[in-house]
């Protein structure tokens, strides 16, 4: 017989691509204007080491709803919308990105609503004409529906859906002497060095900061679709990022020029912004446990079944073996490998032979002083790990250099 689920298993669950935590007031930026973003992090546990364990849209999804990690990529977990109708709740997958409905489980979702991708928007429109205006709209409508105990799922292609926010919203962040922001509408991408124009820098930024504050307004909308929904008042409220927007901190613009661009495994692109609000739990908390989407996976099984999720900080960051997270895993489509624990983040080509490059942690927060050479004994235990774990044995517990430094 099916579970009867009660209201306060519902969740809304908010992804955005593309979208940096550099950006964010919440987490230190004091140039973008985030103010429901911030609003909503205080009412929430806000996570400042989640890490991405691959940077594509479907290998989020391989974690988010197959409950995959690196390492056990061939598992076979019932995909998280069979979970949760299991647990008598409805599923709803609101997207405007083609990549999402075709992963293999978005099928298993009881409703799904394409939000239409192709639109262009009119040139220095009104917010609700813009791609996230339109998604973000949809979403809300969808939301206003919801009469019976539901997980709605949102993903958005964000940042990397053409870039058409009103011009006013570029301007708020160029200053008097600053050269007219740009009105291009594309996304960019390519590569800087020491040559570059920084005056074209300074204009994709301003442009992103623009698309930044247009989702931040956009959200405020969502969230007051939920609040005015009685049967999501206890609902759970996930937002997080796929991935982030490099803005030339490690010479690349978004992508970059090619599709191997995607391999530079550095924070810009994998350590993304990601809070919880959690009914019944502390709110205004940062966490800085390592956390990795998988464990939303988890989260959401848990919580659907009303089972205690418990309290935000080191005890949320739960792998399915209910152990504390130790490190972090990511991997790209070459085999480039990124390994993160408290104190370090190890990156390295698909072979080792390359490159190995190691950066201290949090205190180099976008990896600027490389310290693999001084450190060749860290080096080699963080690739024996990750050797290990990529081969799927059991990884001994992590020595205090490599959980706390030197």
């Amino acid at each position: 017989l099916m579970n009867k689920a009660s209201s306060t298993c519902c969740a809304v669950c908010l992804v955005t691509d593309r979208l940096s935590m550099g950006m964010l007031g919440a987490y230190g930026n004091t140039w973008v204007d985030t103010p429901c973003f911030d609003a909503l992090a205080f009412e929430s546990c806000l996570f400042d080491q989640a890490i991405l364990a691959s940077p594509t849209v479907h290998g989020l999804y391989d974690s988010v709803w197959l409950g995959r990690q690196v390492g056990n990529s061939d598992s076979h977990n019932q995909p998280l919308p069979e979970l949760l109708a299991a647990a008598g709740l409805e599923t709803l997958l609101v997207t405007d990105e083609a990549d999402v409905v075709a992963h293999g489980a978005a099928e298993t979702f009881g409703q799904i609503v394409v939000v239409d991708s192709a639109h262009e928007s009119p040139h220095n429109g009104a917010i609700e004409d813009t791609c996230l205006g339109r998604f973000f709209a949809t979403a809300s409508a969808q939301i206003s529906e919801i009469e019976v105990p539901t997980v709605i799922w949102l993903h958005t292609r964000g940042m990397a859906a053409p870039w058409d926010a009103p011009l006013e919203m570029r301007r708020r962040y160029a200053a008097e002497e600053d050269p007219e922001p740009p009105t291009w509408r594309k996304v960019p991408r390519g590569q800087i060095d020491s040559q570059s124009d920084p005056d074209e820098l300074l204009g994709v930024m301003q442009a992103y900061a623009g698309q930044v504050a247009l989702w931040d307004t956009c959200l405020g909308v969502l969230s007051d679709a939920i609040s005015d929904n009685p049967i999501l008042h206890n609902a759970l409220f996930s937002v997080m990022s796929s991935r982030g927007f490099p803005l030339g901190e490690h010479g690349r613009i978004g992508s970059g020029l090619q599709e191997e661009d995607e391999d530079e495994l550095y924070s810009e692109l994998l350590n993304v912004p990601w809070l919880c609000r959690i009914p019944g739990q502390a709110t205004a908390v940062r966490s800085r446990s390592l956390l990795q989407p998988v464990d939303l996976y988890e989260l959401l099984k848990r919580w659907s079944n009303g089972t205690s999720v418990g309290a935000p900080g080191r005890e949320f960051g739960l792998t399915s073996e209910g152990h504390a997270r130790e490190f972090t895993l990511t991997q790209a489509k070459s085999g480039a490998w990124a390994l993160r624990t408290p104190a370090w983040l190890l990156r390295s080509d698909a072979t080792g032979e390359v490159y190995k490059e190691l950066y201290l942690k949090p205190d180099d927060r976008w990896e600027v002083n490389n310290v693999a050479d001084s450190c060749h004994e860290v080096v080699e235990q963080l690739a024996h790990i990750y050797d290990e774990a990529i081969h799927g044995k059991q990884v001994s517990p992590l020595n205090e250099v490599l959980l706390y430094g030197v």
